[in-house]
């Protein structure tokens, strides 16, 4: 572009001269501006060619960045939403049953099961009631186990057998003697200070 307007003025300026020959006002042109045009040209097309090239190598780096990770597989495990402005809106998460090859979504009391097409529907399509996903969690393959949202394999809570023990008084079975009340904290103020150890963050 800056070299077909540094030819542009060249023209103009023989046009100019012509023009003049036959009595018609020339149009005036600063007799160093079409070379600096041109040398102005000449600096951009070298700049644009090392940038060019900057993007090749940025594109190979990238391409070969994880090219010794790619047997690591990662699957989807949750997909948290976000429905409103910066300062306020509503939030809910889809979280992935690896188990059950179905998703569900945890909006306050609601809880809805989801195909993957279904899931996959309501994340890509961009309205305000699918909101916007805001956060992902992946899962090492092989590794879901970690992330199971639904406990299959409850354990049943023990029995308690009520007995009266010779005061006449109901305790739990295996007791037989009334329960002291323990003041947390001890004899110390609730508020007082308290020995925390050392946390490694």
């Amino acid at each position: 572009m800056l070299a077909e307007s540094s030819n542009l003025l060249k023209d103009l300026s023989s046009i100019s001269n012509d023009l003049e020959d036959v009595g018609i006002e020339g149009i005036d042109v600063e007799p160093d501006l079409p070379e600096e045009i041109s040398s102005e040209a000449t600096r951009a097309r070298s700049r644009i060619t090392q940038l060019q090239q900057q993007i090749d190598s940025l594109q190979a780096n990238f391409s070969e960045q994880f090219a010794d990770m790619k047997q690591e597989k990662y699957n989807l495990a949750a997909v948290f939403i976000h429905r409103g402005g910066n300062s306020s809106g509503h939030y809910w998460i889809y979280i992935r049953d690896f188990e059950k090859q179905c998703w569900r979504k945890y909006n306050d009391e609601d809880v809805t099961e989801l195909s993957n097409q279904e899931f996959q529907k309501a994340v890509s399509e961009s309205s305000y009631n699918n909101g916007t996903p805001t956060y992902a969690v992946y899962v090492k393959e092989g590794r879901e186990g970690f992330v199971q949202p639904v406990c299959r394999d409850v354990e049943p809570l023990p029995e308690i057998v009520w007995q009266e023990n010779p005061a006449g008084e109901e305790n739990a079975a295996g007791g037989g003697v009334k329960a002291d009340t323990v003041t947390e904290g001890g004899d110390s103020e609730w508020n007082g200070p308290r020995q925390v150890g050392d946390v490694a963050w």
